[in-house]
């Protein structure tokens, strides 16, 4: 519903309905060997966790070209990603230092776009409800579009 009402609305080329994530948290390179470790820890904080429900709060259109939805800042999400980062340090995966700022890319465009157009009330009507995370691979894509294989799904607690 959502890559249709504002393919509608502007003019993106929408990513994948696939390609639609919130990233909790880059890694980066992972050997095989912590795939393992990786999983675990998936699997440990899911299980802690219920679904988290949340709203889309705005739209940015970034100077590179990425046409992003910013969700609401729910303290389950901060704390889900909290936990994650928790466990992943506590099992000595090295972590780059980042801001948390829950997103999900649209699509992209070429020139200008005008947000104006959206209302509040347009963006409270994308609701999502999270009942999964997910361990991604990343790869490049056509048309600067990443292809994202799911390695491993993690159900959260009830799911």
């Amino acid at each position: 519903m959502i890559l249709r009402d504002v393919a509608s609305r502007f003019d993106i080329v929408p990513y994948p309905k696939g390609n639609l994530h919130v990233t909790l948290r880059f890694i980066g390179e992972a050997e095989e060997s912590k795939l393992t470790e990786l999983c675990r820890i998936g699997e440990e904080v899911a299980a802690r966790v219920p679904a988290i429900s949340f709203v889309a709060q705005s739209m940015n259109a970034e100077r590179n070209g990425r046409l992003k939805l910013e969700l609401t800042s729910e303290s389950a999400l901060y704390e889900l990603h909290a936990d994650l980062d928790e466990a992943l340090e506590g099992a000595g995966i090295s972590l780059k230092p980042q801001v948390f700022s829950p997103h999900v890319t649209l699509g992209r465009f070429n020139g200008a776009i005008d947000l104006t157009r959206l209302s509040p009330q347009d963006l409270i009507r994308y609701k999502f409800t999270l009942h999964e995370f997910g361990l991604y691979q990343s790869e490049p894509g056509e048309d600067k579009v990443g292809l994202y294989k799911l390695l491993k799904e993690f159900p959260l607690l009830g799911n």
